[in-house]
């Protein structure tokens, strides 16, 4: 394999780890670092007071480049990261959750966007999702469907318009610059589901934001992410972080879309009373926009 060495004029990344029992799939994690083209980084590994053998696993490598921190107490996540970045000396941050695996490509492919424009916030990628174990392609064709037209899904540049109508960043598939992420106001930590969204909207209300348009994560999903719980959690979370920004007049049609996915959603579960309270508050003039943009692009789907 061929390795890009470090050298020292080139990006120095700080892979920001945040462990909690997550020995199942730490190995694989770790190794996917290590495995990488691009090897200018370091890891910053917060372990939030493990009870299994997740410290073990880490301390387990022998790599100068691997720094194991134990927090002094256990916190929600969001504490969590902020308190790891604490501790980078990366001019980037990127994210990887324990469960989750990089491609060997994907920090190469990131910083050669990144050197590009020097001015930008955040850069990501796709992600290739895996259910208990299988892999689910959908994601993946649908990347590879639209990677190549002018309007994929996957926007870079200015996208703060996007992101208010759906977070389409994986925080794993994320690099952020670390000025920038502490120029923003850090991670809310007040936010337990949706802080990922609250962070990349403050920095693309800002910054341009840059994509690499393939995969770059495999990102697993399994039972303890899929709760109705936290569902219902994000949506209301991803309406408030959308609410701060009323001024722009994307953000009301973007609250009443995310209104409108959160009726269904109760809906679906059987919430009639719940469903109904949410459709109460839904501006009926933005209802009628928002229900007639998603008719449109609807339309525009099965035409194409």
């Amino acid at each position: 394999m061929c390795l890009i060495k470090k050298k020292s004029d080139s990006i120095f990344i700080s892979v920001i780890m945040n462990c909690y029992n997550s020995e199942k799939y730490l190995h694989e994690a770790i190794d996917s670092v290590i495995s990488q083209t691009y090897q200018n980084w370091e890891i910053i590994f917060w372990d939030n007071r493990s009870s299994d053998s997740s410290a073990e696993i880490f301390k387990s490598y022998n790599d100068e480049r691997l720094h194991y921190l134990l927090a002094p107490e256990h916190t929600e996540l969001g504490k969590a990261r902020n308190l790891a970045v604490s501790h980078a000396n990366g001019e980037w941050l990127g994210f990887l959750d324990c469960d989750d695996t990089w491609l060997k490509s994907k920090l190469h492919n990131q910083v050669g966007i990144i050197e590009k424009d020097q001015n930008l916030g955040l850069v990501y990628g796709g992600a290739k999702i895996v259910i208990n174990g299988k892999v689910s392609s959908d994601w993946a064709k649908m990347i590879t469907k639209n990677k190549n037209k002018k309007k994929a899904f996957m926007p870079d540049g200015y996208v703060f318009d996007n992101l208010l109508f759906n977070n389409f960043i994986y925080l794993s598939s994320a690099m952020v610059r670390r000025d920038v992420f502490y120029e923003v106001g850090k991670i809310n930590d007040n936010y337990k589901q949706a802080e990922d969204l609250d962070l990349f909207l403050k920095i693309s209300s800002k910054y341009r934001v840059g994509v690499f348009k393939d995969i770059v994560v495999n990102y697993r999903v399994h039972e303890n992410n899929l709760s109705s719980y936290q569902k219902d959690l994000d949506y209301k979370e991803s309406i408030d972080i959308i609410s701060k920004y009323k001024k722009n007049k994307s953000a009301e049609k973007a609250i009443a879309f995310n209104q409108i996915i959160e009726v269904y959603f109760h809906l679906k579960n059987n919430r009639m009373r719940a469903g109904f309270n949410i459709f109460k508050k839904i501006n009926k003039i933005q209802l009628l926009l928002t229900t007639n943009m998603m008719l449109s692009t609807i339309i525009k789907k099965v035409i194409n």
